[in-house]
């Protein structure tokens, strides 16, 4: 039973690994852009994410929320917000090298979180 928790658990990590979103430069999720997005990439829209496997095709789902004026948060969930938080500090956004550190720094503190089953 332990194997099927721990197979349940990879799968999740790697279905939420794929949910990506477009957001806007306020740091506010833009669902119609994701969902245009998601659509154009072949995913699946649902409950605001674009999920499904689009794996191969996240440079091209980025791409698709640069068109519309918006950022993709494939590669990294938590910067949009964070971006938004600087911003309302009066602070430069983060620069590539910074949100490369950030979104790895984040991937490492979910794989850190211990398995329970």
């Amino acid at each position: 039973m332990k194997l099927y928790s721990a197979i349940f658990a990879v799968i999740t990590l790697f279905s939420t690994a794929e949910a990506c979103k477009c957001w806007n430069s306020y740091g506010r999720h833009v669902s119609e852009y994701t969902h245009a997005c998601c659509t154009y990439t072949g995913g699946i829209f649902n409950n605001g994410n674009c999920d499904g496997d689009i794996f191969d095709k996240i440079g091209v789902f980025t791409k698709c929320c640069e068109n519309l004026g918006t950022e993709s948060d494939c590669e990294c969930p938590d910067c949009p917000q964070e971006d938004a938080r600087r911003k309302s500090l009066s602070l430069a956004p983060m620069t590539d090298a910074e949100r490369a550190d950030f979104a790895a720094k984040k991937s490492e503190k979910q794989r850190s979180v211990p398995f329970i089953g």
